[in-house]
């Protein structure tokens, strides 16, 4: 909860913390179900909860780094970062139609 509430601006902070709990709900439903799974197949089982485990620490790693950087407050801030990150400093702010015009 803490890391979503970090990436989250303030703006959508509920929203994404809704969205943060709804995901964890269905893990917490899906999770007793494993043990109907590991009555039927063990190797079953494990493959599963292999599969999640590591698809879960391969997508921690696009996860942007959050230390010594302020919390975004709008969604606009969100997106000049990311055009920062993925454009360099030089072109930030620069929108798509700019970037066809010339």
């Amino acid at each position: 909860y803490l890391y979503s509430a970090e990436l989250a601006p303030t703006s959508h902070r509920g929203k994404v913390l809704g969205y943060s709990s709804f995901a964890a709900r269905i893990g917490s439903f899906c999770g007793p179900q494993a043990a109907l799974l590991f009555s039927w197949s063990k190797a079953g089982t494990l493959v599963l909860f292999t599969v999640m485990s590591a698809s879960a620490g391969i997508l921690c790693y696009r996860l942007p780094d959050t230390k010594d950087v302020p919390t975004p407050s709008t969604a606009a801030e969100v997106q000049r970062r990311k055009d920062e990150k993925v454009n360099g400093r030089r072109e930030a702010g620069a929108t798509y139609e700019n970037k066809c015009a010339t």
